[in-house]
This record gives structure tokens, sequence and C-alpha cells, in this order.
């Protein structure tokens, strides 16, 4: 048996409140950039920002003198061309970013009024078409059909070359270079919608900015990115629980269980003992609990603490009597 076991239990999901104005891109459009200033290539959702980075050297392309473009940006609908192949998630509507022969890094922001102390939880769903060829329903290093690859993963230049992100700065400035931004993990995707990996953070202050965004490193002659179905929610935090061992008694070398009740609902979950030698073996999930087989190996008290790094949730006292029949 392993004496130190750790679970990962995936959080439980429900239907929680988008605080984002305008999330899925279905109102209106203006035209308001980090800059201040107004383009008449770029349309921006109402409600959000746009923000890129321009000009610059690119040290692994030394050969492009322009560095990153101002990307052209728009509103689109569910309408030729975008039904074949669909460049819509959710909705009748989406955004698209795009250079023709450059590459870009940026995308759109919002700032959203919360609570401090509130955990945050920032996703989107996005897709490339990333090609030096004119069929829309081919990528050049993915062909044509889905593909999701997480950053760090991949090797192929050409299924690196788009690089989706969403972040937040928890202090609620609108600087998206800014060390205060924390990203989640980036995910390279294309031809098809896929979910961008969310970032969870702690709010610092009444207001947080959420950021989304798409990054290309070549020069192809279609670099578009394509981003939908953008939520913040507030992340439901489960309450200590209550721990229990059965059968009762407990005697020594003689399995039991700890059962953390509703345990389920938290991730990163460690039981430790207090009082004696407790072996306990990998923990499962059971509905809504979490259960470990243990065995003690003396008699005396005990206690079982259940712990989410070093917060402990729930705990519960209990005592091994001496064994029915002590050993010869």
């Amino acid at each position: 048996m392993d004496t130190h076991p750790l679970i990962e239990l995936k959080a439980m999901e429900g239907s929680m409140a988008n605080l984002l104005k305008n999330g899925g891109f279905e109102a209106g459009w203006w035209r308001k950039t980090h800059t201040g200033h107004e383009y008449g290539e770029i349309f921006v959702p109402e409600d959000w920002v746009a923000f890129w980075r321009e000009g610059g050297q690119i040290p692994y392309d030394p050969d492009n003198l322009d560095g990153y473009k101002r990307p052209e940006c728009k509103i689109i609908n569910r309408e030729p061309p975008f039904l074949d192949p669909p460049r819509i998630h959710a909705g009748n509507r989406a955004w698209q970013m795009f250079t023709f022969y450059g590459i870009h890094d940026g995308g759109l922001y919002q700032v959203v009024d919360v609570t401090p102390g509130a955990t945050l939880r920032l996703t989107a769903f996005a897709h490339a078409w990333s090609s030096r060829h004119d069929d829309a329903n081919v990528s050049d290093g993915v062909g044509q059909g889905a593909f999701l690859g997480l950053e760090g993963d991949i090797a192929s230049s050409d299924l690196k070359n788009f690089t989706f992100k969403v972040g937040i700065d928890p202090t609620g400035g609108c600087d998206p270079w800014a060390d205060s931004v924390i990203w989640g993990q980036g995910a390279h995707i294309y031809n098809v919608y896929a979910q961008i990996p969310p970032v969870v953070v702690t709010a610092q202050a009444p207001q947080v900015t959420a950021f989304v965004r798409s990054t290309v490193l070549w020069r192809f002659k279609h670099c578009d990115a394509y981003i939908d179905a953008a939520e913040l929610t507030v992340e439901a935090v489960p309450g200590p629980f209550e721990v229990v061992v059965e059968p009762a008694p407990v005697r020594p070398r003689t399995l039991f269980q700890v059962i953390a009740r509703k345990g389920a609902a938290h991730t990163a979950l460690h039981l430790a003992f207090e009082g004696g030698e407790v072996l306990r073996g990998d923990p499962r999930v059971a509905g809504d609990d979490v259960m470990w087989h243990c065995l003690a190996m003396g008699a005396g008290p005990h206690t079982a603490r259940v712990l989410k790094d070093t917060q402990v949730l729930g705990e519960f006292s209990f005592l091994v009597l001496p064994g029915l029949h002590p050993p010869r």
C-alpha cells in the first residue's frame, strides 16, 4: 500500500453566471482599442477592447522585417462564407482576427467588477485557419479535420504556428504584457472549435481583466483566428466536509475505511494520520464521497485528517482497540 497517496479530483461543474458582458459576441460592435485610436479595419465586440503587439524584432525569423502586424478584426455572422467550414461556435456571431502574410499577437480584453477574494475561472472557444494555401478546410501540418495540441507537447513548427491562451489580471490592469497577468496553458487549435484551457485565479481587487489571446509564429498567407463563447465565472469553493471511519470498532491489521463525505467536490485531497502508523491505499471516488482503505498497525488513539494542500478540511478521532487475538 502507498503511504503517501495524492488524488486529483475533477471539481463539480454547475451552471454558473457568466460575469462577462457580451461573452458570446452576439451584441453589436464598436472600435475600441488599447491604443485609444479607431481603425477602419478593426471591428470589436461591444464591451470588449482589442489589443495587439506591433513591430519589434523576431529573433527566430530574422527575415521578418515587419515584426508583428496590426491585425484586421471583425464580427462574423452565421452566414456564407462562414458556414463551410463553420466559423461560429455558438449563437449567430463570433470574432475573427487575422493577418495576411504576417504574424500577430493580440486579442480582446474586458474589465469586470468582482468581489475581492473570489476564485474566478476564465475560458473561451477558438480555432485557427493556418495555411500557405487557399483551401479554407485545410491548415498546414494538420490537413483537414480537428486538431488540438497543448503548448510544449508539439514539435512541428507548422502545428505550433497558432497558440491560443486566456489570462486574467487579478489586479484589474489592462496591459496584456504586464507580469501581473496570469495566463492559462496555451493550446494549438485548428479547423474546428475547441475550448482554450481555462485559467483560475483569485481576485485581488474590485475589478479584474479578462484576456483572450492569439499568437502567430509564421508569415503564412492565411493566419486567421476565430474566437467565440468567452466565459468568466465564480468557482464554487466547497466548504469543510464530514470525515467518518468505518466499520467500528477499528482493530489492528484489519481493513477499515476513511470516508470524506462530499469530498469529491474538492481537488488534490490528501489523507494524513496522527497517533500511530497507519497504511492507506489509493483513494477512490464513490458518488460524492472520497474513500481510502486503511490498516492500523497498532492499538491506541488516532486522528484522520483530510487536507487540501495544508488546509485541514475535515478530521475524525477514533480509537483502535487491541486485537481480539493477540499475535503469538
